[in-house]
């Protein structure tokens, strides 16, 4: 959690009190190694002896246990002397998801907990140690996920309004936001927050403004890649693939990643490049829009030529998940390789006994690309993976907020010894997004849901989902049940809205009706209401067994 306690304590007159946090304990062991050079301690000085009541002002931890000392010890310690205050800014938490998996249902509330610690005045990279920086690479990663989950369109409008104050002359962005004098270079991949933020939101929320008021940003940003970049390719510097398990390099850089930095760089500038041009289309700058469109192909097929051979095998850089990842997330191929190279991500993930093997950059793309390859049951068997690495480990080895890598702390082997080593870091919690996306299925098919796709990936792995997905004009409310020989769906559909429902990859609709009985003859514009339907196996789709 974060924030700070409130002690009420017997303490004698002169006998200095100390308050020590820590995120985790090992074996008896109070473990503060990653707090790095922050104290993380509080001192309260007694006038007089007795019972002192006190909370701290003008600072706040991230912790999951305090240490007392300093008091009167002639009395026995109850645990009513602390009571933790939990503090986050002022944002409502919708605890909108269930499920019938119980890890599945403390990951989300683990994801939920980070959100609640990190997202303060600003969205912290962590909240405890000597950084607690906005970093726009986590920002990225966990924006969409956020929306899903809280009430936080001016926390991110605000927070987007400091990074446009931040952003130089020449486009540039820097890394974090506020800005602090630390690391002066910006990378690809975190610095795409210029144009990833303001689109992502806009979906969200149909609210045009936040384009509006982004645009010129977002240009700039563009011509900051491009003074970057030559005949199409870019070098600009990126912390990589951050945190990939299991890389091939050693010491400091194997943090970045195995994915070639180059392709890395080039594939966010086309990202930023096409979410530009869209930003350009909505606001009706057509011109504008021509002339990005034309130098997105160009990104792309420089991207194509460069960094694959003519069998789409990666030729710079290690062959890696999220190479393909990037390729197919960023429409940077043509449509007749797609399949090719969703082929290549299957065979990667297939050689890894179905782990992942992606950090930062590639996590945040994994779920929907196997979903749009009609791979949900590879999404599925990623989520529920327990060992390492994967979302479960970490449950199941005592976790309570997400972490900053996949293997910060295991019962067997302790914490992990490198010293950034976040107990509450919101970017792995990305997955989050699935659960409405994926699991319940709803999209929007125009900004701020007026239109939407229902499509639930339903799986024999689990009984029952349900969920209430937030939208400008109301939830659209989505549970399912596992019954025998398929799945029964209810959809409600708020004022204003319409929706599509799809079944999913190897189902079908056996059956759809309204909440009153009403038989459903078609369900691909769906108006105001609630909605039944009985969804089952193709008999006739190869791959229906899932």
């Amino acid at each position: 959690m974060v924030g700070v306690p409130t002690i009420n304590i017997p303490v004698k007159e002169g006998k200095e009190v100390k308050l020590r946090f820590a995120e985790a304990l090992h074996k008896g062991s109070f473990y503060t190694e990653n707090y790095r050079s922050a104290h993380s301690t509080d001192y309260y000085l007694p006038s007089k002896s007795g019972v002192a009541k006190y909370t701290p002002t003008f600072t706040f931890h991230g912790f999951r246990y305090i240490e007392v000392s300093g008091f009167d010890h002639s009395k026995v310690p109850v645990k009513d002397w602390i009571v933790a205050n939990v503090q986050h800014s002022d944002v409502a938490l919708y605890n909108n998801f269930s499920s019938a998996n119980p890890k599945l249902n403390k990951l989300f509330e683990n994801i939920n907990w980070g959100l609640r610690g990190n997202f303060f005045d600003i969205p912290l990279d962590c909240p405890q140690r000597d950084e607690r920086l906005g970093w726009t690479g986590d920002a990225n990663a966990f924006i969409a996920p956020s929306m899903y989950m809280a009430d936080v369109y001016g926390f991110w409008s605000a927070y987007l309004k400091s990074l446009r104050e931040e952003q130089t002359e020449d486009g540039f962005v820097p890394l974090y936001v506020p800005f602090v004098k630390w690391i002066n270079w910006t990378s690809s991949g975190w610095g795409d927050a210029a144009t990833i933020l303001p689109w992502e939101l806009y979906m969200m929320t149909g609210d045009k403004k936040i384009l509006k008021d982004s645009y010129p940003s977002m240009k700039a940003w563009i011509d900051y890649h491009e003074s970057q970049a030559k005949d199409n390719l870019s070098s600009m510097m990126t912390f990589g693939d951050w945190l990939q398990p299991y890389p091939e390099k050693e010491g400091k850089g194997a943090n970045r990643g195995d994915t070639d930095f180059s392709l890395i760089s080039t594939a966010f500038f086309a990202r930023s490049v096409e979410l530009t041009k869209k930003t350009a289309l909505e606001l009706g700058f057509n011109k504008d829009a021509k002339r990005l469109a034309s130098k997105h192909k160009e990104l792309a097929k420089a991207f194509r030529s460069e960094f694959f051979d003519s069998n789409l095998n990666v030729v710079k850089g290690k062959e890696t998940q999220t190479a393909y990842l990037l390729a197919l997330a960023f429409n940077l191929l043509p449509d007749n390789e797609v399949k090719v190279a969703q082929a290549k991500l299957v065979s990667l993930l297939e050689a890894s006994n179905t782990h992942l093997r992606t950090g930062f950059l590639g996590t945040p793309l994994l779920a929907n690309v196997l979903q749009e390859a009609g791979r949900t049951d590879l999404v599925y068997a990623l989520l529920f993976k327990e060992t390492y690495p994967s979302w479960f480990y970490s449950i199941n080895n005592g976790a309570t907020t997400t972490w900053e890598r996949w293997n910060s702390y295991s019962i067997e082997d302790g914490f992990n010894p490198q010293g950034m080593n976040s107990l509450n870091h919101y970017a792995y919690g990305t997955i989050s997004r699935w659960f409405y996306e994926g699991i319940l299925g709803v999209k929007p098919e125009s900004p701020g849901f007026q239109k939407a796709v229902i499509s639930p990936q339903l799986t024999s792995q689990l009984g029952f989902a349900e969920g209430a997905i937030p939208t400008p004009s109301g939830t659209i409310d989505v549970s399912w049940t596992m019954i025998n020989g398929g799945f029964d769906v209810s959809v409600t559909i708020p004022f204003n809205t319409t929706a599509k429902f799809v079944p999913p990859a190897h189902f079908k609709v056996e059956h759809a009706a309204r909440h009153n009985g009403e038989k459903l003859k078609q369900w691909k514009s769906l108006p105001t209401g609630q909605y039944q339907f009985r969804v089952t196996h193709d008999v006739n789709d190869e791959g229906a067994a899932l």
